[in-house]
């Protein structure tokens, strides 16, 4: 991890560099695991995203807000005594790549999934929060609302730095399928992409879906 960090930052002081792992889940294979109790987890209404835009804890944009409905993205709210600790979106289809970057100073990254793969995108969770396990419940419920959803499978991509959420993401059974980056080297965007994911793709798992894999697709803007 120290390792991993130093290189991140030197790789940073020569360009602006946001290197994200890709994971994917079949729900089928999904491993549950042990959660906070006291965390209630349940769909969050665009009413509940323009109340938390408002006090601008979870860095919810108005943009964002109106493309809920375009885009046609979901979300999990997850709370504890009532108190919103967490929150989570989910699409299937194109996400704009507006909404999958680092930063101001990156473009983003673009993802186009098909009918009943998610991708899990744009997490936030409360600092004081963070540490019991929320991002795992509002994933496990999710999993357990398969069939309201249309859900089969989960793609997200995370920090190949933030160890954590992935050794969290390994136990309940995402595998890992490449990586995604954007460098950025005097205005110049330059784009690391798996040119598509899927359960059958290269190094992957035995998968229970083969004869009919996913296909997920990722670009840069």
């Amino acid at each position: 991890m120290l390792l991993k960090s130093f290189l991140y930052k030197v790789l940073n002081k020569i360009c602006s560099a946001d290197v994200t792992r890709v994971l994917f889940l079949d729900r089928r294979t999904f491993k549950t695991p042990e959660v906070d109790k006291t965390v209630i987890c349940r769909f969050a209404s665009k009413s509940d995203l323009e109340r938390l835009a408002v006090d601008r804890m979870f860095g919810i944009r108005a943009d964002f807000v109106s493309d809920f409905d375009e885009f046609g993205f979901q979300a999990v709210i997850a709370s504890i005594s009532d108190q919103v600790v967490g929150i989570t979106f989910f699409s299937s289809g194109a996400i704009p790549a507006r909404h999958n970057s680092g930063g101001a100073v990156f473009n983003g990254i673009g993802v186009d999934t098909p009918a009943k793969c998610f991708y899990l995108f744009k997490v936030a969770v409360l600092e004081a929060y963070r540490g019991r396990r929320i991002n795992a419940s509002m994933i496990t419920y999710m999993i357990d609302s398969h069939e309201k959803i249309g859900l089969d499978s989960i793609i997200t991509t995370t920090d190949w730095t933030n160890t954590s959420f992935l050794k969290s993401a390994a136990r309940m059974g995402f595998v890992y399928r490449g990586y995604a980056s954007e460098l950025v080297v005097k205005g110049f965007h330059w784009y690391q992409l798996p040119s598509a994911v899927s359960a059958s793709s290269e190094n992957a798992e035995p998968h229970i879906n083969d004869k009919a894999p996913n296909r997920v697709y990722f670009r840069g803007e």
